[in-house]
């Protein structure tokens, strides 16, 4: 009975060999999982122990997980080479170096990041400064425009003043122009008849003239004749003392 148990032994051993190799594999959508636990393990041509091994993968080696049985699963490596691995060597979890890794990575971005907002910090803060410089400036400026527009405003209600004043005043311009222009019609008019009476005053200084000298003529004529009979009356007067 020990000799039939030791020649079913073969048989039991190709059968659970045959039943572990046409075991069925299930596809599963690829996803990255990891080797873990500080291994080196085999990566393999089939699903099998004794498969001829592609290369060794070492922990935190990222694989792209193909297909999925009980025991074994189909990766794909990073570099490209398909095999087959074993599935308690395997793990969807991120290795802490990895995450490690990342982190570093993030601080690092993190600080750049933390240096570019403190130059932009500097930045604002000199922008800031400028900026209320020119605040300052500005409200300068608008004090400065305040007074003068105040001034201005002054000015103008003045200049409305004697606006209002020549415009009061021109409605008696206009009227001296009117009677400034009447005035010289006048004045054209006395004129004319001022040429007039000098015409007719120099015509009575020649008829003056004229009588003036025909009166003297007259006198003349009149003391030549009372003469020559004062003459006559002496002569006479004279004989008749004679005589006597």
């Amino acid at each position: 009975m020990p000799y039939t148990r030791n020649r079913n032994i073969p048989f039991i051993i190709f059968f659970l060999l045959l039943t572990l190799t046409l075991q069925p594999c299930t596809r599963v959508r690829a996803d990255t999982r990891y080797v873990s636990d500080m291994l080196i393990i085999t990566l393999r041509e089939n699903p099998d122990k004794d498969a001829a091994v592609i290369r060794s993968l070492t922990t935190n080696t990222p694989v792209e997980v193909l297909e999925e049985s009980d025991r074994y699963l189909k990766v794909q490596t990073g570099e490209g080479e398909v095999g087959w691995v074993g599935k308690q060597y395997i793990t969807p979890d991120i290795p802490k170096p990895h995450i490690i890794s990342g982190l570093k990575n993030e601080k690092i971005k993190l600080n750049d990041r933390i240096r570019g907002i403190e130059k932009n910090n500097t930045a604002l803060k000199y922008d800031l400064k400028a900026a209320r410089e020119k605040h300052l400036n500005l409200k300068g400026n608008i004090n400065e425009n305040q007074q003068e527009i105040s001034g201005a405003a002054k000015k103008l209600e003045e200049m409305t003043e004697q606006y209002n004043t020549l415009v009061s005043q021109s409605k008696n311009v206009v009227e001296l122009l009117e009677e400034t222009k009447a005035l010289k019609e006048e004045n054209k008019t006395l004129k004319t008849k001022n040429r007039h009476i000098d015409t007719k005053i120099i015509d009575l200084n020649k008829e003056i003239t004229s009588l003036i000298i025909k009166g003297l003529a007259k006198w003349a004529v009149v003391g030549a004749g009372i003469f020559i009979v004062g003459m006559i009356l002496g002569k006479v007067s004279k004989k008749r003392k004679d005589y006597y």
